[in-house]
């Protein structure tokens, strides 16, 4: 799914269809990683301009919400929204790990709720093996 297609999605309140952050087009990952970086390390340079990994979060915070909504009101819940915390970490470890997104961090780490005991150590081993390696570009301040 393109960038902009996510936009309209999120402006149209739907429709909602879980997405894998590394498969959106249009994203230049090492600028977003830039802006972030420079967002962290120069907080008078921050805009209120959406960066591409906020527009991602806020998408799948949307599919997460209708998961969430459906599975309340006992509804039929779609197969593109079956939301499980393996698919939320590898989103969240994406997003943090290749944008530099705190943003990811912050917001999708509200729905701790998908964890549950069959699932737990794989999440945490998603976490750790992409924490074994830094990218390349990652500076030791």
């Amino acid at each position: 799914m393109h960038l902009n297609e996510i936009k309209e999605r999120i402006d149209n309140y739907g429709p909602y269809k879980w997405i894998d952050p590394d498969t959106v087009l249009g994203i230049d990952n090492s600028r977003t990683l830039k802006i972030n970086k420079n967002r962290w390390l120069q907080p008078e340079l921050n805009t209120d301009d959406e960066g591409d990994d906020e527009i991602i979060v806020d998408y799948l915070w949307d599919c997460l919400m209708e998961q969430k909504r459906l599975v309340e009101k006992r509804m039929l819940l779609p197969s593109e929204l079956n939301i499980d915390a393996i698919k939320l970490v590898k989103a969240a470890v994406y997003l943090i790990g290749k944008m530099g997104s705190s943003y990811a961090a912050t917001h999708l780490s509200m729905f701790r709720e998908l964890l549950t005991g069959e699932n737990v150590n794989i999440c945490i081993d998603i976490t750790k093996n992409h924490m074994r390696k830094p990218p390349p570009s990652q500076k030791k301040f």
